[in-house]
């Protein structure tokens, strides 16, 4: 995680925009240096383990973003209609600290994650950011926007998770929507490397030069993208 964070700063490169996903359990040295880089940083709530470093989201510094997760899948660990109380919670005390909420809508198989977004609004919970898995068409993203206008129109916006570095033409569709902000890429961006750095394969510089490459390929893929929408 040290190596990712040193990466997304190199491909930064001093420009405002990037970011990353972290938790306070593995890798920690990472979130401390992150924070100290000036990337924003989503900091993965620690579900289902109270006993975590930090686990109240009162005792982390007000920038960074509280992400959660709201799982309707059948492998979810814990069932939706469980989580979404730990959720409400979560989000009482985002709006009293004045921080940012993010909720991953994982919709369940076969389901819109338009439906889900419903049903969490439904439940009183109103997150600055979404995290979503890449829609399966232009319609379908439209269908997703106008779930969030039609709740909260001052909604940040949508963050589009990228499962593999061919993300260009998911990116085209996400593009047509006025809310999409931004994309994760996660394995997409560390997969490959992360094996080879823990083979021997490359050392700490090489790594970070490839992490770094893989993010500026798809931050440019995303532009591109955005920008011919």
């Amino acid at each position: 995680k040290a190596l990712v964070v040193a990466a997304a700063g190199k491909a930064a490169n001093d420009r405002s925009g990037y970011g990353v996903f972290l938790d306070g359990a593995l890798g920690r040295g990472a979130l401390f240096a992150a924070e100290a880089s000036g990337l924003t940083i989503a900091r993965q709530f620690p579900h289902d383990d109270p006993e975590a470093f930090a686990a109240n989201p009162t005792e982390w510094p007000v920038t960074q973003i509280v992400k959660t997760i709201a799982n309707a899948r059948g492998d979810a660990r814990t069932p939706l209609a469980t989580r979404l109380p730990e959720i409400q919670r979560i989000a009482a005390i985002c709006r009293a600290e004045g921080r940012e909420l993010m909720v991953e809508a994982l919709a369940a198989e076969g389901e819109m994650t338009a439906d889900l977004v419903a049903l969490i609004y439904g439940a009183g919970i109103q997150p600055d950011w979404w995290l979503v898995e890449a829609q399966p068409d232009v319609g379908a993203w439209k269908t997703l926007g106008d779930a969030v206008r039609a709740r909260d129109p001052y909604c940040q916006g949508f963050v589009t998770i990228a499962r593999d570095m061919r993300a260009g033409t998911t990116f085209t569709a996400a593009a047509t929507e006025p809310f999409l902000r931004g994309f994760v890429g996660g394995r997409a961006l560390f997969g490959e490397t992360l094996r080879a750095w823990l083979k021997g394969e490359t050392d700490d510089a090489g790594a970070v030069a490839a992490l770094a490459a893989n993010f500026t390929a798809l931050a440019g893929a995303f532009d591109q993208a955005v920008g011919a929408s």
